[in-house]
């Protein structure tokens, strides 16, 4: 099925479009887009935004032309740009990240379209992505802003998902949904008593918030760690875009830090978007298995949202307690 249907669209203005893309053909985008639509297929747009160059009045003039695309618009996510330390070295244009004051524009420009869309069409249709709430400092909505999680792959609504399902399974008790364990490394003892995340430096405060609850709720150790992205550049700051060797870096350093007798009941839990879609391998073409064998302790490969850290949780603590009899580990 063609829908619905992925487009990067960035900017809708030609000349603009001419200069980031320098493609002369990219100039027709709304009439490739109309053409789609005319076709019957839905469409969920994604803008990668950078600042003085497709943010503001560009961005409006982009949200108004793609509204034109009336029923068949689904859902329009603007993320950020991201600035790899390629790029200096490589000697491409300068680019700038998005600081506070920027960041709490692009949420107020998107508040207003989100009420246009919303009287023209009963939907949002216009999301940002997290990253922008935590560059400015500013509160995640609650998941139900984020109506059916349309742009959830590109990291828009994934903070507002975890804290749902996360407070639900505190209040509820209800572990029903939550999946276990997406893959186990490592020859590790079965007596595993602390748990250490690895994620990237946007997401770890945020988890830490719920550490207090999630330790007394399943009486496990469990710590968050921050990874800085050496490889592409510390401006990088998702779990998704961690690799391998950073990540070994991190586990290392861990397992220096820790007791011998707590490092041999440590184990490491990632999130799976940490690995390819359809290959458990890094994006430097680490393995987990490779991570596990240089650190020394077992790693664990969670699903990456609330309820499945829960899902970690729940077999671990399960192990430790004697009610499983091991946890399944991959050579």
């Amino acid at each position: 099925h063609l829908s619905p249907m992925n487009v990067s669209v960035h900017t809708t203005d030609p000349e603009l479009r001419r200069y980031m893309l320098k493609n002369p053909a990219s100039v027709k985008i709304m009439t490739q887009l109309r053409r789609i639509a005319a076709a019957g297929i839905d469409l969920n747009c994604q803008i990668v935004l950078c600042p003085g160059i497709n943010d503001g009045a560009a961005l409006d003039r982009t949200l108004s032309d793609l509204a034109s695309l009336g029923d068949h618009l689904l859902s329009v996510a603007v993320v950020p740009v991201g600035i790899t330390r390629f790029r200096e070295e490589r000697k491409l244009p300068a680019l700038s990240t998005f600081d506070r004051s920027r960041a709490a524009a692009v949420i107020a420009q998107t508040e207003v379209w989100q009420q246009y869309f919303r009287a023209q069409t009963g939907r949002r249709i216009f999301y940002a992505a997290d990253e922008f709430y935590l560059r400015a400092g500013a509160p995640i909505p609650p998941a139900s802003d984020y109506e059916d999680m349309p742009q959830l792959e590109n990291g828009v609504g994934m903070l507002a998902l975890f804290r749902e399902e996360i407070e639900t399974i505190l209040e509820t008790d209800n572990m029903c949904d939550c999946p276990a364990p997406r893959l186990v490394y490592g020859a590790g003892s079965n007596d595993i008593r602390q748990l250490h995340i690895l994620t990237g430096t946007d997401a770890a405060p945020w988890i830490e918030a719920f550490l207090p609850a999630l330790r007394d709720r399943f009486a496990v150790s469990i710590y968050v760690h921050p990874v800085v992205n050496s490889f592409f550049g510390e401006t990088i700051t998702v779990a998704g875009l961690l690799t391998g060797q950073d990540l070994l870096a991190a586990a290392r350093r861990l397992g220096e830090q820790l007791p011998e007798k707590e490092r041999q009941q440590a184990a490491i839990v990632l999130p799976d978007v940490m690995l390819k879609q359809d290959e458990d391998i890094f994006l430097d073409d680490y393995t987990p298995a490779e991570l596990a064998d240089g650190c020394a302790m077992p790693v664990i490969v969670g699903e990456a949202t609330g309820r499945g850290l829960a899902g970690v949780l729940a077999s671990v603590a399960a192990v430790s307690d004697g009610a499983a009899e091991s946890m399944r580990y991959e050579k």
